[in-house]
């Protein structure tokens, strides 16, 4: 994590982001009301002995963005390091510190496969 956060508040910063299903899951009712989610964010802040003001807030919900892509990241590499016929040796593990911490976001996630703006011609 970015210089500042330790591996204890990111641990429980991450805790509380799991705590709070509203700034993941889509299938929540309050994901889609930005007051809801903000209020989510407010209290992760209380709850981290943040300040409360709209840049913190900013910043977390930022600090959530940046995790969020990351295990997106690092789980697109792992399910695609098990295609089949993948021997044991070739599956990439993910290294990640954080990516068991955030496996939670696993059921919310829809990975997508990423296209290429580089085009080469057919052989």
């Amino acid at each position: 994590m970015a210089p500042g956060y330790t591996i204890k508040t990111s641990e429980a910063f991450i805790q509380c982001f799991e705590e709070r299903p509203v700034l993941y899951n889509v299938r929540d009712p309050g994901y889609y009301k930005k007051d809801t989610r903000k209020r989510a964010l407010e209290e992760m802040c209380s709850q981290l002995d943040l300040p409360l003001s709209d840049e913190v807030v900013k910043a977390v919900s930022e600090k959530i963005r940046q995790l969020r892509s990351t295990f997106a990241r690092h789980l697109r590499d792992f399910t695609a390091s098990k295609k089949s016929g993948a021997s044991a040796d070739d599956i990439s593990h993910p290294t990640w510190r954080w990516f068991r911490n955030l496996y939670f976001l696993t059921p919310h996630l829809k990975l997508r496969k990423g296209t290429s703006n580089l085009h080469l011609p057919v052989s």
